[in-house]
């Protein structure tokens, strides 16, 4: 339009470029909300820190609250989870955790979750041995989360008991030295008293 003022077409090219945003968005919004409604990431129960949860619900690109409908990935490492979502304004995957995370005491450069520690306190506090308690972090389900690769632990012999060279247990519970192999031969018994004797011997 020649004769449209510099003001009005400014504006119009404004607000055609707001719509045409506000239109990306809502198509995507759309699209998230229908993969939302067939497609569910996460099921069952969580331990989850509400505050630690608060402050990462929130995308620090456009300072818009985040949804854990929009979730797009779970890991779990036992009593922790490590959440992937999209924020549905800017696009962009966040991720954020459900329990606070404290450095490793060995100094390696990982990091263990508050949760697990407070568990293990628990359990000492409790006087629970730590066999019981094991299973609690065994039985999370984790359909959901990236296979990591396992430690599997070859099975250790049991200690052998200390039995001195000299003796023999035979089958009879009864023993016998290894130099006089004919002190006690292997079928032998012992003699029987009182009323097991006459019951042996009508046999």
């Amino acid at each position: 339009m020649p004769f449209m003022k510099a003001k009005e077409r400014a504006r119009r090219e404004k607000v055609g470029k707001a719509s045409v945003e506000r239109h990306a968005k809502n198509r995507v919004l759309k699209a998230a909300r229908e993969q939302a409604d067939y497609i569910t990431v996460s099921v069952g129960r969580r331990v989850v820190d509400l505050a630690m949860l608060t402050l990462n619900l929130w995308c620090t690109n456009c300072d818009a609250a985040l949804s854990l409908k929009f979730l797009e990935e779970e890991k779990q490492y036992g009593l922790a989870s490590e959440f992937s979502g999209r924020c549905p304004t800017c696009l962009d995957l966040k991720k954020f955790f459900t329990s606070k995370t404290v450095p490793c005491p060995s100094g390696d450069g990982r990091s263990l979750y508050s949760v697990h520690c407070k568990a293990a306190l628990g359990c000492l506090d409790s006087g629970v041995p730590p066999s019981p308690a094991a299973p609690v972090a065994r039985s999370t389900p984790r359909t959901t989360s990236t296979p990591r690769p396992s430690r599997v632990r070859r099975p250790t012999s049991a200690p052998r008991p200390s039995v001195s060279p000299n003796l023999l247990a035979l089958i009879d519970r009864t023993w016998q030295p290894n130099q006089e192999p004919n002190l006690l031969p292997t079928t032998s018994r012992l003699p029987l008293r009182g009323p097991s004797a006459h019951v042996s011997a009508a046999l």
